[in-house]
């Protein structure tokens, strides 16, 4: 499937699963947008946005299976933001994002929901590049880090390069490797 679109390449009101399949989704905006949970599995995925975000997850973004990579860029957003947990489970992951490569980040700050980050057997880069960027962030703040969780990150058997102008791990919870 390839997707362009002057807003978005995909945009999905509710769940929106891939598998076995090869998704280029491209747009002005964001890549991939969806108001739900998000699964990819036995995959290759890229997607890219300009404005906003590569993906854009209003729920959970889970990403599995050794065949599958997925690639996110954005410009001047995120590359992957997940407004749920983020599991990559024995994947490929690369992203970079104008401002953060991988966030993990609950929307409602008021609320007692704690998001999480676990990698496991599988390889991940996420690279922001902008001044005040993150690698791979997750917390229910706005505070810019390479990895954060006021959550927990997980990462078990599984390479992780994580690149952010700001810092590189900061934490709030714990991190367990």
């Amino acid at each position: 499937v390839e997707a362009k679109g002057e807003n978005y390449g995909i945009w999905a009101g509710n769940v929106l699963t891939i598998g076995d399949a090869e998704v280029s989704a491209e747009g002005r905006e964001g890549g991939i947008y969806t108001d739900e949970d998000v699964a990819i599995k036995d995959s290759e995925v890229s997607a890219t946005g300009e404005s906003y975000d590569g993906i854009n997850v209003k729920g959970d973004l889970t990403i599995t299976g050794e065949n599958t990579t997925v690639t996110a860029k954005s410009t001047y957003g995120n590359g992957i933001i997940s407004y749920g947990n983020i599991t990559v489970d024995d994947a490929t992951v690369k992203s970079e994002g104008g401002y953060r490569g991988i966030i993990a980040f609950d929307e409602n700050i008021n609320d007692d929901k704690v998001v999480v980050i676990a990698i496991t057997g599988g390889t991940v880069e996420a690279k922001g590049t902008g001044w005040v960027d993150d690698g791979i962030h997750s917390d229910d703040g706005i505070i810019p880090r390479g990895i954060c969780s006021d959550g927990d990150i997980t990462i078990t058997d599984s390479t992780v390069t994580a690149e952010g102008v700001a810092e590189g791990i900061s934490l709030y919870d714990d991190l367990t490797i």
